[in-house]
């Protein structure tokens, strides 16, 4: 298939659909949790999202004022809206029926929303997130090109490969070139995690997962927020990117920086693809993590399974699957 961006351009051609999947149970290895097969994942997701803060993007994706911005998680549709150019004007409400959503503005200017009038406060369920992101101004970014398209892979596969950096140096050799790779570390928090790569020429920048499917990465002078979401089959996500950039679309130096950025990402879209091609015919089904370069992967079953834990007491199985 070919995946398309928003207005309706190629963004990559993806590989074509794969063969059914199989089922297995968890397992546990030498040293961490083994991840594994069956269908929960989109219902699964969907409880998550729920019960979290999901990060928008920056307030630069609704631009406007008096204007509906329209959009959907987990089913839910719901329009975002700024009333002045204050942007601490911007309100949440579901589509159907305007109900007034939960949503937290950062002092530097990102959205987040939650589904749930019963999650925790902002503060508490990602600590210490606006002090390590303090001394970033994402109001100074405009969105200049967003990308809508479905990937041939579980969407924790995906997850997962953002966690993990032993694959780095060799499956992103541009990337390798202006952050060592030797140095690379993921630094586990509440909810969240901060990866930590040293810069050749350049600022450090900042890379943090946001539990449960979202990332933010700011480096070389652009912000890429990515949201991946589950689809109705196991074996698909629906990957949702926005680039933002001092520099509008167009120009070179944005240009330049979105082709390092995006072909980072599609690395690793191809690298999730064959993954799930090898879990879907059982090639692949158990492995061991290093502890040290995959204990990003390693926490993040943790957590899904205690927040499901008092959730599906009694109703629900929860594993840690990928078809």
């Amino acid at each position: 298939m070919i995946s398309t961006a928003e207005n309706g351009s190629a963004a990559r051609l993806l590989p074509g659909d794969r063969e059914g999947p199989v089922s297995t149970d968890i397992v546990k290895g030498p040293h961490e949790l083994i991840f594994t097969q069956d269908h929960e994942n989109a219902k699964a997701s969907n409880i998550i999202d729920h019960i979290s803060w999901v990060l928008l993007g920056a307030v630069t994706k609704f631009p406007e004022t008096n204007v509906n911005y329209e959009h959907e998680l987990a089913q839910i549709d719901f329009i975002v809206r700024r009333e002045t150019e204050d942007w601490g004007s911007i309100t949440i409400t579901k589509k159907h029926d305007g109900t007034l959503m939960r949503s937290h503005l950062t002092p530097n200017g990102l959205v987040f929303l939650t589904l749930s009038d019963e999650t925790c406060s902002f503060e508490e369920f990602f600590p210490s997130f606006e002090e390590s992101t303090a001394h970033a101004d994402f109001t100074e970014l405009p969105l200049r090109r967003p990308l809508k398209y479905t990937s041939h892979n579980n969407w924790k596969a995906a997850v997962d490969a953002y966690q993990e950096c032993l694959h780095c140096a060799y499956a992103h050799p541009e990337f390798a070139k202006t952050f060592k790779p030797a140095g690379y570390k993921v630094i586990n928090k509440h909810n969240y995690s901060q990866h930590m790569a040293t810069a050749t020429d350049a600022d450090d920048g900042l890379f943090f997962f946001l539990f449960p499917n979202c990332s933010l990465s700011l480096y070389a002078g652009g912000l890429t927020c990515w949201r991946i979401n589950p689809s109705e089959k196991p074996e698909q996500a629906r990957m949702e990117f926005d680039y933002y950039h001092k520099a509008p679309a167009g120009s070179n130096e944005f240009e330049k920086w979105y082709r390092f950025t995006r072909n980072v990402a599609v690395e690793d879209i191809e690298l999730c693809e064959k993954t799930q091609e090898n879990l879907n015919i059982g090639i692949y089904s158990e492995g061991l993590l290093n502890p040290e370069k995959e204990n990003g992967v390693i926490c993040k079953p943790t957590r899904y399974l205690s927040i499901h834990t008092p959730i599906l007491i009694h109703s629900e199985r929860l594993s840690w699957s990928y078809t």
